[in-house]
Formats: C-alpha cells, structure tokens, sequence
C-alpha cells in the first residue's frame, strides 16, 4: 500500500466533494460568489488548473460538523479561518444548518479542525462514491474451512455526493484524490461521474468514508489480538499433524 501510494500521490489531481449528508452553511463576511484560478496539486504544478469557487453559502460535512462547537475557530482548506457562529439542530440533535464568520486573520496553526468544504453552487457535480470490502472475513483458510461462514454477505458500499465543477475534466481510468477522503479510481463519467475508492491499508476507517456509515465496524485491539492468536494455534496445530519433511508416515498395521 505504501509503495502503491508513493506512485499515485505525486501524480493525482486534487478535488473536493461533499456527500449526501452535507450540513448547508451560510459565511458571513462573503458578499458574491469568487472565483479563483488554483493549481490541482500544490506540489506538482504542471498537473494542470482547475476553478476554485468561493460563496456565501457552503456545505460542510456532516461528521464533520457533529464534531464542532458554537465559538470555535476552524480552518476551512485553501480558503482559511472561520469562526462558527451558531449551529442549529433537530429534535433529535442532529445538525442541519451552520453559520459561520469568516475571519481570514486567524491562524491557522491554532484550531483543531482543519475542514474541506465546498461552495453551494449550480455548478457542482454529482458523483458516486464506491467503496469495496474484503470478500473473505479470515486471512487463512484451508479445506476444512466452512465458506458460507467466512463469505461477507455485503462488499460494496456508496455515497451520493456532488464534486466541484472542475471534476468534469476527469476522464475515465485517472487516478485522483478526494481531499480528505482518499485516492479513487474514475470508473466512469456517464451518466453519473463514478469513482472507486483505492484502498490504502489503513484499518480504521476514514471518518468521512462509506465504510465508516455504512460498514461493519473495524476489529478492536483484542479482536485482531485474539485473531491472530487464533491463527497462530491453528498454524501450530497443522504443523504438528503434518510429517517431518521428505518423511512419509509410518503404515498402520491392519
């Protein structure tokens, strides 16, 4: 995975998109809708350009926003600093609109959250976001193994989301990254702008991901303990059944 990231990473494009749980945003101290010409990696500048579009209104992430307090300074990505004003919430407490004061002299390596969000415009782009789970549930298996036992029932996960404009220049096989996200596959532009999540190895799972809402939760430290003791012990007790190497057991007597 490391290896695999370290090609991908100089390479990828960046890109912002929201999913379908997004919380609206309103921005005081931004009059008009500005756009800005910005490099699609910082990095690596001869990827390309791509709009970067800057509103009064906006949405941020929705496991974002349940970790936000009224008073907090935050930092928006390649924007800067915003103070959140009031965030308003359902009878179940669930957050459905934030208002925010941008405050652009504030420094950014004070807050604790750094966000990704995006400008609540006609232009923005729907997509699907895919992602895979292993299809075995065990890491070894031999023939006494019960299949349907060690079978996921479930593997594929998605999320609705719109992208910034910017995404439409993607064609299908290119590899980018989703800030804050991953890196993901482009598997197709019509009729709905599909990508598949590359997986990076990590076993907790992204906050922001498919996987984190929709998927089993990830082993605990004694559940991968206890696993891998469990594999040690069924190893050993293979080993131990097996004959010594270049040594045929010894015939049984009738």
């Amino acid at each position: 995975w490391n290896l695999n990231k370290k090609i991908i990473d100089p390479i990828a494009p960046r890109y912002t998109c929201v999913d379908q749980f997004r919380i609206p945003v309103t921005m005081a101290g931004v009059d008009a809708v500005t756009r800005q010409t910005v490099t699609l990696h910082k990095k690596t500048a001869d990827i390309g350009t791509k709009p970067l579009v800057y509103g009064p209104k906006l949405f941020l992430e929705e496991q974002d926003v349940v970790l936000l307090s009224e008073g907090e300074e935050v930092t928006l990505l390649d924007w800067g600093n915003a103070i959140v004003k009031t965030i308003t919430k359902d009878a179940s407490g669930k957050p459905t609109a934030v208002a925010m004061e941008l405050h652009l002299e504030g420094d950014f390596k004070t807050t604790k959250q750094k966000l990704s969000w995006l400008a609540d415009v006609p232009e923005n782009v729907p997509v699907m976001l895919y992602e895979f789970d292993h299809l075995i549930t065990e890491r070894n298996i031999d023939k006494q193994t019960d299949l349907d036992k060690v079978v996921r029932e479930v593997t594929e996960y998605k999320l609705e989301a719109v992208a910034e404009e910017g995404i439409k220049q993607v064609k299908k096989g290119d590899i980018i990254q989703f800030q804050r996200r991953g890196f993901f596959i482009c598997d197709a532009v019509e009729p709905v702008a599909t990508f598949f999540y590359i997986p990076d190895g990590h076993l907790k799972h992204n906050h922001l991901s498919a996987m984190a809402r929709w998927g089993p939760p990830p082993p605990t430290l004694d559940e991968r303990k206890e696993r891998a003791e469990a594999e040690a012990k069924k190893q050993k007790q293979t080993a131990a059944s097996e004959p010594p190497s270049g040594r045929r057991p010894s015939p049984t007597s009738s």
